[in-house]
């Protein structure tokens, strides 16, 4: 390789090289394992091995101009999330009806929420999100028309022990409510 380091030659940016003083040639440099050194091939593979096991954890990195850090949970798909809850001929009063709660290892994304009566007696209908800390009034009709439906959609995350309410007000005895619910699932690794 007499001319190394002109970009025209055939190996000029295969690898990294370095001049061979005894044998007067120019050789392909590899790293070595256990000393992290480089040395002429060897010929044969070599294993990369850090001092610190924890720099090698299985995790997706990102740098955020200063460190490399593990990132947060990225979004995803796992499943489609659909759920429809009725109360047929429900008595006199404010019926909720009730959507199923976030299991652990799992993240909701809610895309759009539905409520409806078929009767003309309720006197609101409210959307709400339940979490620990808060319930969320996502949407709310006063006064809801009969065969009207109420609903709410954009993205609300909902994680652990979160689940979603439709809350009827002023239900006379033998209405009829429903409510349903869109979003994806999102599996959390642990």
């Amino acid at each position: 390789m007499s001319g190394i380091t002109n970009p025209n030659e055939e190996y000029f940016k295969d690898g990294l090289w370095g001049w061979d003083s005894t044998a007067g040639v120019w050789v392909k440099l590899k790293v070595t394992t256990g000393t992290g050194h480089q040395l002429v091939d060897q010929g044969s593979d070599f294993e990369v091995v850090q001092p610190t096991p924890a720099d090698l954890a299985v995790a997706a990195h990102g740098w955020d101009g200063t460190l490399w850090r593990k990132l947060p949970v990225l979004f995803g798909y796992s499943d489609r999330y659909a759920e429809v809850e009725t109360a047929l001929d429900v008595a006199a009063g404010d019926p909720i009806l009730t959507f199923s709660t976030v299991p652990e290892g799992e993240i909701w994304v809610i895309q759009s929420l539905v409520g409806r009566s078929y009767q003309a007696n309720v006197t609101s209908i409210r959307l709400v999100a339940v979490t620990a800390a808060v319930d969320v009034t996502l949407k709310e009709d006063v006064p809801a028309a009969a065969l009207r439906t109420v609903d709410w959609s954009g993205a609300l995350v909902l994680k652990k022990d979160d689940h979603l309410e439709a809350r009827f007000y002023g239900c006379l005895l033998h209405d009829n409510v429903y409510a349903e619910v869109w979003g994806y699932k999102m599996k959390v690794a642990e």
